[in-house]
């Protein structure tokens, strides 16, 4: 009798390796304040819009949101801001 011989036959699989571009959400990012160098040496603190308007905005509430001063408000706390940076 002839031993038979079992032969297996191996089947090598390639995967296709595809990128999917991820889905990414960004956030706003808070308001930085900027440094720029003065002429003198010194180092001025750029104020950005939503300090000036968030100091305004309180200034406005204390004085009993009176109408018709949003342009002094804005400009005294532009000129507080200016001084305690």
């Amino acid at each position: 009798m002839a031993r038979t011989r079992k032969t297996t036959t191996k089947t090598t699989r390639k995967t296709s390796t595809t990128k999917r571009a991820s889905k990414t959400t960004t956030k706003a990012a808070a308001p930085k304040k900027t440094v720029q160098a003065a002429p003198a040496g010194e180092v001025v603190m750029k104020l950005t819009h939503d300090e000036i308007a968030n100091r305004a905005y309180f200034k406005w509430l204390a004085k009993g949101k009176p109408s018709g001063s949003e342009m002094s408000l804005w400009l005294e706390a532009e000129s507080e801001l200016k001084k305690s940076a």
